[in-house]
């Protein structure tokens, strides 16, 4: 098509048609017409720039998700390797959880529940007084709940 001079104010003939446009009864229609399109190219403009933000927006999450999913692919790749790799034979080495004390002692574990008598018992054992003193407060404050 051609251009029309209701759209477009510099197309062929456009004053003429404006002169003729207002002494017709529907002139204040194509005005208001013309405000609409100009209106709705408007809105539709925003819409397109909108959905074109959303959709570069949804790639850069979607890109950080892979980059999270790696990330936590290498961080399980690690824990496996730490995991397997902490398996060798331990000669000696004392370890604590909040329920068991774990002697290992060339090799071989010794697990201990731990509650009250057994705290004593070990604590017996160490030739020091106060060495002794904090190994009882290390297991009755922080894994027993404070019961001494």
């Amino acid at each position: 098509g051609y251009r029309k001079p209701w759209i477009y104010s510099d197309a062929n003939y456009s004053e003429y048609f404006w002169k003729y446009a207002r002494m017709t009864p529907f002139y204040e229609e194509i005005i208001y017409r013309n405000v609409l399109e100009e209106v709705d190219k408007k809105i539709n403009t925003i819409i397109e720039s909108l959905i074109n933000e959303k959709n570069t927006l949804q790639l850069k999450l979607n890109e950080i998700n892979t980059k999270i999913i790696d990330l936590q692919y290498e961080h399980y790749k690690l824990r496996s390797k730490i995991k397997y790799n902490n398996n060798w034979i331990k000669l000696f080495g004392i370890y604590n959880t909040k329920d068991y004390l774990i002697f290992y002692l060339f090799g071989f574990k010794i697990t201990l529940k731990m509650n009250e008598k057994n705290i004593n018992k070990l604590a017996w054992w160490i030739p020091i007084r106060k060495w002794r003193d904090n190994f009882r407060n290390k297991f009755f404050d922080k894994f027993m709940g404070g019961s001494k």
